[in-house]
Order: structure tokens, then sequence, then C-alpha cells
């Protein structure tokens, strides 16, 4: 992922470190953003870290986007059936215990202070194939075993070739469909920082 980055984005310099020790000075960030990951970190000691490298007034945000059943999409909410059983013993943002850290923590309850929280929905045209290799890439099935992947796989494509997936086809001439994705932001302050 981080050859990646620095492929796509050979002026941003990448910095090698883990949510518990980050590789900056006391008081030199004005902002940490986690985006699809806080659920797998969310201790006492990456708080303590955070607000370690946070300037006065510095903020962290999180941020997560998931596919959302609503609506006239009730074939995302059979997706989610199919693919959310498989990570029960693992982090994950669906289950919120991620706000235990702030809310039951006695680091989150007194350095913590939560800013804000805000819900943005958002539709974007995916090819079968598409939302397929989402749900594959998920952390949780791939630590399956192929046979499991393999079921989980053919479940998804009859799941979407069903009569309640509204598919239509795009100005490339793909076939495609809405699908459905809320993405929720939560920002915080260290409490002394504020």
């Amino acid at each position: 992922m981080r050859a990646k980055f620095t492929e796509l984005v050979p002026h941003v310099p990448m910095q090698e470190g883990t949510a518990g020790s980050l590789p900056f000075a006391d008081s030199s960030l004005s902002a940490i953003t986690v985006a699809q990951a806080f659920h797998w970190f969310s201790t006492e000691e990456a708080l303590n870290e955070f607000e370690r490298v946070l300037e006065e007034g510095g903020i962290l945000v999180l941020v997560w986007n998931v596919d959302h059943p609503a609506g006239n999409a009730p074939w995302v909410q059979k997706l989610r059936d199919v693919y959310a059983l498989q990570g029960n013993d693992v982090p994950q943002y669906r289950t919120g215990k991620w706000e235990e850290v702030f809310t039951q923590s006695e680091v989150g309850k007194n350095t913590w202070t939560r800013v804000g929280r805000e819900y943005f929905y958002h539709y974007p045209a995916r090819t079968e194939e598409e939302i397929v290799a989402a749900v594959m890439s998920k952390s949780y099935i791939m630590r399956h075993s192929g046979d499991v992947q393999a079921t989980i796989h053919e479940s998804i494509h009859t799941i979407l070739r069903g009569p309640d997936v509204n598919w239509t086809v795009d100005g490339k001439g793909r076939r495609v469909v809405e699908f459905p994705y809320r993405t929720e932001v939560v920002w915080f302050t260290p409490a002394k920082k504020a």
C-alpha cells in the first residue's frame, strides 16, 4: 500500500509508524485523519499518542465509508447479511465498539472531546465486478480459506443477479447500479488542547 501511495503521489513524504508510536514530534500536527481503520486500534495507547502529537486546537478525524441498505436497495442488506457473518471475531466499525475507548476508558473520557459527527450519503455507479471486488477485499473475508471465499463470492453474484437490483447502462456502456454509501465523519479534540 505504501509503495502504491508513493508511486501515485511521490511529492508527499511517507513515514513508517503505528497508531501507538507515531514518528512525529510533540505538538507537531494540526490534524490526524484515520480512514476505514480506527476500529483496529481503538485503544488508550493510540489516543495517548494522538494527543501527544497534536498541537493546541488540533483535531482527530475518523472516517468510514460503508454500504448503506436504505431506500430502494434491499439487495444491499442481503449483501451485508452474507458478509457480516464472516467477521464477528475481528474488530468491526459496524459494531460501534470503537467508540468505547472514548466513552468508557479514562483517557477517552478525560482527555478527548467529541466536536462533531456528520453523515454524508452518496450513490456511485458500480459494475457487478466492482461490487464483488469491494466486498471480497474486506479484511475479514480475505483471511478466510479459498473455499469460504468462493462460497461468499458466489453468494454475492447470486444477489447481484437477482430481480431487485436495478441495473442500467452508463455513458461508457457499462452495466451499473447505484451503490448506496454512507460516509460517517466523527471528529474529536484533546480536551486540554481545546
